[in-house]
């Protein structure tokens, strides 16, 4: 991988592990985390550890094995080999950037303002002012006493009607509804006054009264064009939000122009037999002692990295999505550890109950020179594989089962903005659109006809979660689902 290939995917700076290593969020996992960043390519724990001793963490032994005790393969990592690498794609990394402030700042929209000085309390409001401080304020906070006196001193203290004063007050503020009587200013110690012809005025002699709202207006006046500058005023938020949605979607349409294949190949250090499963075209290809015809853009397989080297497969630019075990085991409560395998992530997962061909039944056929046999083997194995790729991208999890124990675990290659990804996408479409969905329930269902057995359900929202409803009644677990699609 070329250096910086990493840095490049995730927009910033190539950083300097001498200089974040002093950060509140820099842990053992953190550190590793930059030094990889900083080389642009896979380490092996010595050369990171090595790495830290030159940047004055801690000595290459001691460094060593604290490196050895943060699962420095768990993601967004990887280990290959010897060497620990990182997947750019992965959101966690993203997460661990931003914390490290190793993210290129916001730049200011504009220059600072001149420090021109607001007016004096003793000067009277402006129509301006008041337009421009009320402008994004709900004026919740706000007396409807106070505000009628400002509004009455910016148009020249001359009375006006409640409906003229209401009119302004919503135009300078559509998220105050100020209503045309309030109850505050018929009170006997009301600062305005009612005339006979429903006018409101204020009454003499409250020059305190009226600095005080001058003082607080300029206040909230001056906040709003610090807020403007520094980016935080409520405008700024608004356009920030339609820009990160422009850019999800623009995500979203990238992703779905990918192309995937996953692999299975045989044997797998050496493999003169190969499958793969186009998921665009639904397609299984096989290639027996021969070179596969085309390449894509997202590569998924057991052990993807050493599969596609032993492929002579180019992973430059390319998404991996290891379909092997996240981790090495998942514990019950009694504290006993369960060993995970890409066979029982499967068994778990799609409810397949024996989905991979025995590896002494290939060798067997591979030694006898059977290679219709191995094919047929491992274009049966690739479906099974297929199956919980599926389960994943609708999920972005893994079910693990055994005995009492029914446990999900993130898959880090599920990118969230994957549109053909995650279930509660489907659900909150469906909701809004009053449609119903298709689901496939329990096991997996065969790949040339994932909707022979689909069944309608419906979405029902109650407070802020939402649930799938059998069509004869009850709660359908999540979990459980296999497919899932807007009903036509």
């Amino acid at each position: 991988m070329p250096n910086n290939e990493w840095c490049d995917v995730l927009g910033i700076e190539v950083p300097d592990l001498g200089v974040v290593k002093d950060h509140r969020d820099a842990n053992v996992s953190a550190r590793l985390y930059v030094a990889l960043l900083e080389r642009g390519a896979p380490m092996t724990l010595p050369e990171v550890a090595q790495r830290f001793e030159e940047v004055g963490i801690a000595t290459a032994d001691k460094a060593l094995r604290s490196l050895k005790r943060c699962r420095p393969a768990a993601p967004p990592a990887y280990l290959d080999g010897e060497h620990y690498g990182l997947d750019p794609y992965d959101p966690e990394i993203e997460l661990w950037v931003f914390r490290l402030g190793l993210t290129p700042p916001r730049k200011p929209l504009g220059p600072p303002p001149k420090p021109e000085p607001l007016p004096g309390d003793d000067v009277p409001l402006t129509l301006e002012e008041l337009r421009e401080a009320w402008a994004e304020d709900s004026l919740r906070a706000w007396s409807a006493q106070r505000v009628v006196l400002a509004v009455l001193e910016a148009h020249g203290g001359q009375p006006m009607t409640p409906d003229e004063v209401t009119a302004f007050v919503r135009a300078a503020s559509e998220r105050y509804p100020l209503i045309s009587d309030p109850k505050s200013l018929r009170r006997k110690n009301s600062l305005i006054r009612v005339g006979d012809d429903g006018r409101w005025g204020s009454r003499p002699n409250i020059e305190d009264t009226l600095r005080g709202v001058r003082k607080a207006v300029r206040a909230r006046l001056e906040m709003v064009r610090r807020d403007r500058w520094k980016g935080r005023d409520p405008a700024t938020q608004r356009a920030r939000i339609e820009a990160s949605k422009r850019e999800d979607a623009a995500k979203e349409r990238a992703l779905t122009k990918m192309s995937r294949a996953l692999f299975v190949a045989y044997p797998p250090e050496k493999p003169r037999v190969v499958a793969r499963f186009d998921v665009e075209r639904q397609v299984i290809d096989t290639f027996v002692d021969e070179p596969m015809d085309r390449t894509y853009d997202v590569l998924a397989a057991e052990n993807v990295r050493a599969l596609m080297r032993a492929l002579e497969i180019d992973v430059a630019g390319k998404r991996l999505a290891d379909l092997g075990p996240p981790q090495q085991g998942t514990s019950f409560d009694d504290g006993r550890m369960l060993p995970l395998s890409t066979a029982l992530l499967v068994q778990s997962s799609c409810r397949i109950r024996r989905p991979f061909t025995d590896p002494k039944k290939l060798a067997d056929h591979l030694a006898r020179g059977a290679l219709a046999k191995v094919r047929r083997c491992l274009e049966a194995d690739l479906q099974s594989l297929y199956a919980l790729y599926e389960y994943v991208q609708l999920h972005g999890l893994i079910r693990v089962r055994s005995g009492n124990l029914d446990v999900q675990i993130p898959a880090s290659w599920s990118h969230h903005a994957d549109p053909t990804a995650r279930l509660f996408r489907i659900m909150d479409r469906a909701l809004h659109g009053r449609r119903a969905l298709q689901v496939v329930l329990g096991k997996a269902p065969p790949w040339k006809d994932p909707w022979s057995k689909a069944i309608p359900v419906t979405v029902v929202q109650s407070g802020y979660r939402s649930f799938l409803m059998h069509p004869d009644g009850g709660v359908i677990e999540p979990c459980e689902v296999q497919r899932a699609r807007l009903a036509m």
